[in-house]
């Protein structure tokens, strides 16, 4: 990190109004910010209401634990392959395929009944974690250190938001 020079004021809300003006006036950011916000939004809710989705689907309750087992690992290995993937294609070309590819697995998973549905249920759960490391590098990357922890905050209110407003538009 380079040096920086630290204000010495106590005031939250100071810094919370400093950050936020620094958010809208970093395109860049800005962007950042929405796109996590729709993507938290949509892959958090969706990965809420799978128990529904698979009831809805006959796929009997026997299989849920082993399900979500699979959802994080496959999670955990796309967050694995984010660095190996965004040297090869880039950063912003792997955010698009995964705000590209999630959709269409989940998508895709209401058109099959069975365990059709849950297999391609489950793969949405590779591009949500291949978008989680590069969307926090991007984020520190445009946000500096004076600012990261109010901003980084902000990100995740807006991601929270994103949940509670989207919930009830897909389930």
């Amino acid at each position: 990190e380079p040096e920086y020079y630290k204000e010495e004021h106590k005031n939250i809300f100071r810094q919370m109004w400093s950050s936020s003006k620094t958010v809208f006036h970093n395109k860049q950011l800005l962007l950042l910010m929405i796109a996590s916000l729709i993507m938290l939004a949509f892959g958090e809710t969706a990965h809420n209401l799978k128990p529904i989705f698979f009831e809805f689907k006959n796929i009997p309750i026997e299989y849920f634990g082993l399900v979500f087992g699979v959802t994080f690992a496959l999670s955990s290995l796309g967050h694995y392959l984010s660095y190996r993937i965004a040297e090869k294609i880039g950063d912003k070309l792997t955010l698009i395929l995964s705000a590209i590819t999630f959709p269409l697995f989940l998508f895709l998973s209401t058109l099959v009944g069975g365990f059709s549905s849950m297999a391609l249920l489950v793969i949405t759960s590779i591009p949500f974690g291949l978008r989680n490391p590069i969307l926090g590098h991007l984020l520190n990357v445009e946000i500096e250190s004076s600012k990261r922890a109010t901003i980084l905050s902000i990100n995740n209110l807006l991601g929270r938001l994103g949940m509670a407003i989207g919930g009830p538009f897909i389930g």
